[in-house]
């Protein structure tokens, strides 16, 4: 395993997970109305990772309802089934050093996470595949 498949693994999706728990524990409208959202509750939303703007990692990340249920290395793909607006197809760009310090603001997305999400949402570009 290389090191960013071991970012991933090891740190993105545990960091991700755990996040989530405390949404769902002081926000539980929040994440039962994505629950809602996310109609038959499998999808994948792909992720690339890139260093210097050169692409180094593509990830399917497959989900059931919130939780993320494994990434697959080396694929990018995405599936997502929206309710209006049918089936779509979002992946993450974003460079590695931003998703680490990401991961690093852990403690202040935990304690105040709508305030500490939006100085991050510049380093991620959303995009969709046809």
């Amino acid at each position: 395993m290389d090191e960013l498949d071991k970012l991933m693994k090891e740190q993105f999706i545990p960091f991700r997970e755990r996040v989530t728990k405390v949404i769902q524990s002081k926000h539980p409208y929040i994440m039962s109305m994505f629950e809602q959202m996310t109609l038959d509750g499998h999808n994948k939303v792909g992720m690339r990772i890139t260093e210097g703007g050169q692409m180094t990692g593509e990830y399917t990340i497959h989900l059931t309802g919130t939780k993320i249920t494994h990434a697959e290395p080396g694929k990018l793909d995405a599936e997502f089934h929206h309710p209006i607006l049918g089936l779509m197809k979002p992946y993450i760009v974003i460079e590695r050093q931003d998703l680490e310090r990401f991961i690093a603001d852990e403690d202040s997305l935990k304690a105040e996470f709508y305030s500490a999400l939006p100085k991050h949402l510049p380093d991620f570009t959303v995009k969709f595949m046809q």
